[in-house]
């Protein structure tokens, strides 16, 4: 018994050393880039709730430190810091002012400017709320967040990757009204946003959600003094996030689900048969459903598939059935044969960061995709971004940086020669109920479907965005900044389509093809690169005296 109790006793000494070891005090002091003691930083041991604050002078007391912990260093209004303790005791932190990340400062044209001295309309996106949002695109990421600014769904509505409208503070030109006779027309000359990234126009969804460190909204005229006329819808300015000291590597997933907000719920029974007869009689025409075609009908509600849902025409040479299924008697359920309730999507983000006191970086690398709600329509949209930044300050009055973007996105679609692809799911809303699935005795699926169609006539769009800007910030004289920019874009999109020959059953079982001969199928390949190459140089002085302040830029 006293040997057990001894050998407790041992076990619980070696576990309290072992715990005990390497563990110290940690002090310093924290002081803004001027120098002045910074009151009131916490400091807290990364992954834990052990930390301290500083005094009135800037200084803190950190105990039972081990040398393999972290701390961080954080205060409202400047950049948290990251250090790794090992075999120091004192550390000083000299902290820097956040200029994009305050709520009191907004980025504004080629600055920032304190929120409470803005004459302009200007809202924030709030930064937290966009990243705690599992969301597939910057827009879907900003909906709701910004006053004023109205993203709403186009007639591409749950189309995997598609864009959705922007406008800031409503209809704002007539040529929204004139963009409603032809709704698949291109979206230029409607009054959307201008948008940059890092003082570079792009797409707002060209880039991961992951990496917006803030995002800005200029919403009047004052706009265009800046950009000129293509601000004159209001501009939106996102800026990405860039390094800070100590080193992070996070990553991110998300799996999610779409599903359609709205789906209308068809006539079921023998009623609908009624409703399309009556409506061709008040016209003057003959009733699409005769006594067998209803009888027949009857007979599949009861028992699908005991009655034929669709007759040969006279001529022995096709089907006696309309484009959009009328006359057909089936009951085989063609919504829920074609349309997913539910469709997947997933995005993924890895990003690396740091530095120190003359250097920092910021790399991320982002991967998203998304299927579509057609079960026969193969639709998807899948994208990778990177997103790179170094900055260096070479010497006291000068910084050099490099940030580069790439984007890869590829999308795939069934196509329509006269309607586009926004076509095939207005589509599915038009079959009538008695839309027969399937030629009788065959697996092949009716032209009134479109499967067959969705399956050999395509769209592949692959786009290729490469975006590179080396800058210099100088100041030879504290409070003149100078900024010299070089932004340079290049988009190079390769867009396929192509029509093969699909089949369909001849009443005598005989397969014919649409189109009926090789000669009309079609491929084609429209290559299109655009570049935008732009020199950037600006320069500012702020100072103060007394009380008032001066910048001029």
């Amino acid at each position: 018994m006293r040997i057990f109790v001894f050998l407790l006793l041992a076990i619980a000494l070696q576990s309290l050393a072992s715990y005990s070891y390497g563990q110290k005090t940690v002090s310093g002091t924290v002081t803004d880039e001027e120098g002045l003691p910074l009151p009131g930083v916490t400091i807290v041991v990364k992954g834990t709730t052990h930390g301290t604050t500083t005094d009135a002078e800037g200084n803190y007391f950190l105990d039972n430190v081990t040398d393999d912990a972290r701390l961080v260093f954080s205060f409202i209004g400047m950049v948290s810091q990251e250090i790794e303790v090992g075999a120091q005791t004192i550390i000083n932190i000299v902290m820097e002012v956040d200029r994009y990340g305050i709520e009191e400062v907004v980025v504004v044209g080629y600055g920032t400017k304190k929120k409470v001295n803005l004459t302009g309309a200007v809202s924030v996106a709030d930064k937290e709320l966009i990243e705690r949002r599992p969301v597939g695109n910057v827009q879907q990421a900003l909906q709701g967040l910004v006053p004023n600014l109205l993203i709403s769904s186009t007639v591409a509505g749950g189309e995997p990757g598609s864009d959705m409208s922007m406008s800031i503070r409503g209809l704002t030109s007539f040529a929204e009204l004139d963009a409603e006779s032809a709704p698949w027309a291109e979206e230029s000359g409607r009054s959307a946003p201008y948008v940059l990234v890092d003082g570079i126009p792009m797409g707002i969804n060209d880039i991961d959600p992951n990496d917006i460190e803030s995002v800005s909204v200029l919403k009047d005229a004052a706009s265009t003094s800046i950009y000129g006329a293509r601000a004159a819808y209001g501009v939106i300015l996102v800026t990405t996030k860039k390094g800070q000291r100590g080193a992070n590597v996070n990553y991110s997933a998300n799996l999610a689900w779409s599903s359609p907000t709205i789906w209308p719920e068809i006539e079921q029974g023998i009623k609908w048969a009624h409703a399309l007869n009556d409506a061709i009689v008040n016209a003057g025409g003959a009733p699409f459903y005769d006594a067998d075609a209803l009888n027949r009908l009857a007979q599949n509600l009861v028992e699908p598939g005991s009655a034929p849902g669709v007759l040969p025409r006279a001529d022995g040479l096709d089907w006696d059935i309309l484009n959009t299924g009328t006359k057909g008697v089936a009951n085989d359920d063609l919504t829920s044969l074609i349309v997913n309730r539910w469709a997947p999507r997933m995005k993924h983000n890895l990003s690396v960061s740091g530095g120190n006191e003359t250097v920092n970086y910021y790399v991320s690398m982002g991967y998203y995709d998304e299927q579509g709600l057609m079960k026969f329509g193969n639709e998807s949209y899948s994208r990778y971004n990177m997103d790179a930044k170094i900055s260096s300050k070479v010497n006291p009055w000068m910084q050099l940086s490099l940030l580069s973007k790439y984007k890869h996105g590829y999308e795939d679609f069934p196509w329509n020669q006269h309607f586009g692809r926004e076509w095939f799911m207005n589509w599915v809303g038009k079959l009538k109920p008695g839309t027969p699935a399937k030629y009788p005795g065959t697996d092949i699926w009716t032209k009134q479907t479109r499967v067959e169609e969705w399956k050999n006539i395509r769209q592949n769009v692959m786009n290729n965005q490469l975006v590179v800007s080396p800058r210099i910030i100088l100041e030879p004289v504290k409070g003149w900044v100078t900024n010299i920019e070089l932004n340079y874009r290049t988009n190079l999109t390769d867009d396929t389509r192509f029509v093969k020959q699909y089949p369909w059953v001849m009443p005598s079982g005989e397969i014919a093809y649409e189109p009926q001969s090789q000669a009309s199928t079609e491929y084609r390949t429209d290559l299109e690169k655009d570049t935008y190459l732009s020199p950037n140089i600006y320069s500012t002085y702020t100072t103060t005296f007394g009380s008032h302040n001066l910048s001029v830029m």
